[in-house]
C-alpha cells in the first residue's frame, strides 16, 4: 500500500472514532452526589457534615478532526448548557413525602400519560390488596413502585417493584391489627437512575381488621384562633382533634382561594397574600369542616418578636414545646431532609419555627442545627462576626459554650433572639433554654456571644 493510500485510510478512521464520540448522550461523564438525611445536633448542636449538592453545568463535546496540514473543522452548531440536578432517594411530589431505594432522576420525568388509573385498595384481616388500571402509555415505562407509610407518618417508604404487566399487588406484611395503612403507586423507568412521574398517582388508604373503632365523622380543628390571623409568607399546619371511638382518616384538604392562602395534602396552609379565605377539611365519609384564614402582612422584626415572647413558658415539662416542633415539621421538604423529634435539642428549630409563623422564612432562614445555621446566615450576608457589638432587638444571637472570653470564634453550639437592649444589657430569648422558652439577661459583648445575624426584616 503506498504512503498516500495509507494516510487516507488513517483519515478516515480517525473521522469515524470522532463521529462515535459525538453520538453519545450529553457526551460527558461525571460522579452523581448521593442525597443523604442527616439528624440534628443533640445538647450542643455539632457541625452538620453533610454537603449541599453544587449546580453541575453539563455541557455537549465537541469533537474536531485534524488534517496533515493542521487545519481545523469549525462546529457546527453552539455547545448547549444546562443545570444539572443530582439525582436523590427522596423526593416530594404532589405533596407527598417519597423515599426510593434507588436514586431518582429529577431531570427527565416520565410523562403524565405514565400514571396508572382507578387506584383502589381492600383491606383484610391480615393483608391489604391494591388494584389499579393500566396507564395509557404502557410503553413508556420498565414497571411500578408501590410505596407506603403506616399510621400517621409522613413519609412513604418503597416496598416492592413490579411489571409493567402487573395491575394488583398483595401486602402480606401490613399485618398489624387495626392500622390504617396508605399507600401510592408510581411508575418508573430503569437506567443508571430511575425516572418517575412529576406527578403522583392517586393515593389510597384503609384498615386491616374490623375494628370497634369507627370512621370519624366529624372532627374539630383546634387551632383556629392562630390560622385567623397568619403573616405573609407563613406556615402553619391545621391542628385537627378526632372524636373518641374514632380512628384517624386520611383528610382531604382544600382552600376556596389560593392567591391567599394555599393547603397541601398534609394540611399545612401557607399564606401567600393578605386577604381572606377558607380551608376545608373533607373527612372519609364526606363531612366538611370549614376554617376561615386571614393572612395579614408579614415579615418584620416585631412580628418575629411577638411570636417568640408568646411562646415563653413554653416547656419539655408541659410538652407545649411540641407545638413548636410541630410547626417547624410543618414545611415540606424539612431542612436536611429531617423530620424532627420531640426528645431532639430544639433552640435552633424555634428561631426557624418562629420564622414561618411570622413570615419571615426567607429573611432568617430554616434549620435545626446552629452551625448550618450560621452557614446560612453567611450566605445571606447578615452573618455578624463580632460578639462585642451592640446589638439590635430582632437580631439573632449565637452562642458558643466552649470559650468564655472575646473574640470567640470557637463552635456555635446554642442561639436565641434579642429582645431589648438597654444600659449595657441584652435581654434575649431562647428555645431549650433550660428545656423551655425563657428569657436569659447578659452583658453586652460576654464572652459566650460566638456572633450575630441581623435578618433584612420588612420595614
Amino acid at each position: 500500500m503506498n504512503t498516500s493510500k495509507m494516510r487516507k485510510t488513517a483519515l478516515a478512521m480517525i473521522l469515524s472514532a470522532a463521529l462515535a464520540v459525538t453520538a453519545i448522550p450529553g457526551g460527558v461523564a461525571f460522579a452523581e452526589p448521593t442525597d443523604t438525611a442527616a439528624a440534628p445536633e443533640q445538647n450542643q448542636d455539632a457541625q452538620y457534615s453533610g454537603e449541599e449538592a453544587q449546580g453541575v453545568q453539563v455541557q455537549d463535546v465537541e469533537t474536531s478532526s485534524q488534517t496533515s496540514t493542521t487545519t481545523t473543522t469549525k462546529p457546527t452548531t453552539k455547545p448547549t448548557t444546562t443545570k444539572y440536578q443530582p439525582p436523590v432517594n427522596r423526593l416530594v411530589i404532589s405533596g407527598l413525602d417519597l423515599t426510593f431505594k434507588n436514586q431518582v432522576n429529577r431531570m427527565n420525568w416520565l410523562p403524565d400519560t405514565a400514571i396508572p388509573g382507578s387506584f383502589k385498595l381492600k383491606a383484610k384481616k391480615r393483608s391489604i390488596k391494591l388494584t389499579w388500571k393500566r396507564p395509557a402509555n404502557v410503553g413508556a415505562i420498565d414497571g411500578y413502585i408501590v410505596l407506603r407509610k403506616k399510621g400517621l407518618t409522613t413519609r412513604y417508604k418503597e416496598i416492592k417493584r413490579l411489571k409493567k404487566s402487573a395491575t394488583s399487588y398483595v401486602d402480606k406484611k401490613a399485618a398489624k391489627k387495626n392500622t390504617r395503612y396508605t399507600y401510592t403507586i408510581i411508575p418508573y423507568k430503569k437506567g443508571k437512575v430511575i425516572r418517575v412521574s412529576k406527578n403522583a398517582a392517586p393515593w389510597a388508604s384503609g384498615v386491616t381488621t374490623r375494628s370497634k373503632k369507627k370512621n370519624a365523622y366529624n372532627v374539630t380543628v383546634t387551632n383556629r384562633k392562630q390560622l385567623s390571623g397568619l403573616y405573609k409568607g407563613s406556615r402553619l399546619g391545621i391542628a385537627v382533634k378526632f372524636p373518641k371511638k374514632t380512628y384517624n382518616p386520611w383528610l382531604r384538604y382544600s382552600s376556596s382561594n389560593p392567591n391567599v392562602a394555599t393547603v397541601d395534602a398534609g394540611g399545612a396552609v401557607t399564606a401567600k397574600n393578605t386577604g381572606t379565605a377558607t380551608i376545608w377539611v373533607r373527612t372519609a365519609p364526606g363531612n366538611v369542616v370549614s376554617v376561615s384564614v386571614r393572612v395579614i402582612q408579614g415579615g418584620t422584626a416585631t412580628q418575629m418578636l411577638t411570636v417568640m415572647r408568646s411562646w415563653v413558658g413554653y416547656s419539655e415539662a408541659n410538652k407545649k414545646h411540641r407545638e413548636i416542633i410541630d410547626i417547624y415539621n410543618s414545611y415540606l421538604p424539612h431542612p436536611r431532609n429531617y423530620k424532627m423529634r420531640y426528645s431532639d435539642a430544639w433552640c435552633d428549630a424555634c428561631i426557624s419555627a418562629a420564622a414561618l409563623k411570622s413570615g419571615n422564612a426567607a429573611a432568617v432562614g430554616l434549620e435545626c442545627g446552629v452551625p448550618s445555621h450560621v452557614s446560612i446566615f453567611k450566605k445571606k450576608g447578615i452573618w455578624i462576626e463580632d460578639g462585642t457589638i451592640t446589638p439590635k432587638p430582632g437580631d439573632i444571637i449565637v452562642f458558643a459554650w466552649s470559650k468564655s472570653r472575646q473574640p470567640n470564634n470557637n463552635s456555635a453550639s446554642h442561639i436565641g433572639i434579642v429582645d431589648s437592649v438597654s444600659n449595657g444589657k441584652i435581654t434575649t430569648i431562647e428555645g431549650n433554654y433550660r428545656d423551655s422558652v425563657g428569657k436569659r439577661t447578659i452583658s453586652v459583648g460576654w464572652g459566650y456571644i460566638r456572633g450575630y445575624a441581623r435578618p433584612h426584616y420588612t420595614k
